[in-house]
């Protein structure tokens, strides 16, 4: 299951990742609660997050409450879904293309 995250949980995670060397991609679904795609693309993205949770960890972050991390994925419109590895963007889907974000979530764990 996709957790909800906030700025500070979103630092402690990259951290970590950083600290460990962490290959596993961390998924982030960059939403709003007003955002119409964000919420019809919230069940597809929690069905991928159960798909590939052994091998990819997933979070959702509420951008309109944590500006910073908005800013750090250079998020422009919303839902943006960022792929990272460590702490570099590996990449970023801007809006609610479920099968891109699965396609990209399949290339990079076939790299891995």
């Amino acid at each position: 299951m996709a957790r909800v995250i906030n700025e500070k949980e979103f630092a402690e995670i990259i951290n970590s990742n950083i600290e460990s060397k962490s290959q596993k991609p961390l998924v982030v679904d960059c939403y709003t609660d007003w955002c119409a795609p964000c919420k019809a693309s919230a069940p597809i993205y929690e069905q991928m997050s159960q798909k590939y949770k052994d091998r990819a960890d997933f979070v959702k972050i509420n951008v309109d409450q944590n500006q910073g991390v908005a800013q750090k994925l250079q998020v422009r419109n919303i839902p943006t879904f960022a792929i990272l590895i460590g702490n570099k963007i590996v990449t970023r889907i801007v809006g609610a293309n479920m099968k891109k974000l699965e396609s990209s979530i399949k290339d990079i764990l076939d790299k891995n």
